[in-house]
């Protein structure tokens, strides 16, 4: 599995400029990201992988595990690769990042319809308790943000149901997560998405740096095969296949 590529994909890397193999890539069920339906992975950022590994000669291997688990398996190096995450400064200190990401995420805030809280400005979340998903990062400025109590939750579902039940008064989600489950949920008429928009920013695949050379050869041939998948129009209609 990792071995077949750590050796037979790094060969011919270094030999030929394409890679071969079999890759292993975890995640977590995140609607309409990356998700399980009737066995298969599916999803915007599953089909861009499929994709870019099509276009690059690598088979991929999905496994879906809780976000927490997901990060501490890539970082060991117990699996090669990591998808759906943001940048930062502490997973680039374990992770390979490809230069172009797979798509967008915007975070919004979300609040029972008729509530007291309103967003407008990061400081309206002063003194607030926050619904979050443990170990996920929403962008800088709300990662960085002293001035809220954040209640974790292990799951993006977990959070709109603390919502409905009014053991959490606001959520931060990503808006296409967020109305892919309100639906699903029948919460949609009873929530409020706030004005305020928490981050617009790119989500990446990334790769175990425990990998060595073979993980970095790997995320440049994903900022390369991400480029012609843009430059094409095929990324567009991926996405687009999901709004």
């Amino acid at each position: 599995m990792t071995r077949l590529w750590m050796t037979v994909g790094l060969v011919l890397a270094l030999a030929t400029g394409a890679l071969a193999g079999e890759a292993t890539f975890v995640f977590e069920s995140y609607p309409p990201y990356e998700f399980v339906d009737g066995g298969t992975v599916k999803g915007v950022d599953a089909d861009m992988i499929k994709a870019v590994c099509a276009k690059i000669g690598v088979t991929p291997k999905f496994e879906e595990m809780p976000w927490k688990r997901a990060l501490s398996e890539v970082k060991d190096g117990k699996v090669d690769a990591i998808f759906s995450l943001y940048v930062n400064a502490e997973r680039k200190e374990f992770l390979y990042f490809p230069e172009k990401g797979l798509s967008y995420e915007k975070n919004i805030f979300v609040t029972k319809k008729g509530g007291d809280i309103k967003v407008g400005k990061l400081d309206d979340l002063n003194g607030k308790i926050i619904g979050v998903v443990s170990e996920y990062s929403y962008g800088d400025a709300f990662d960085n943000y002293k001035g809220a109590t954040r209640d974790e939750s292990n799951n993006a579902e977990m959070l709109l149901k603390k919502l409905e039940n009014d053991r959490i008064p606001v959520i931060i989600i990503n808006e296409l997560v967020y109305n892919n489950l309100a639906k699903k949920l029948g919460l949609t008429d009873m929530l409020e998405v706030q004005p305020f928009i928490a981050s617009d920013e790119s989500m990446y695949v990334a790769f175990s740096k425990t990998k060595g050379d073979a993980a970095k050869d790997m995320a440049a041939a994903f900022t390369k095969a991400m480029s012609e998948l843009s430059a094409s129009g095929d990324q567009k209609k991926i996405i687009a296949a999901y709004e």
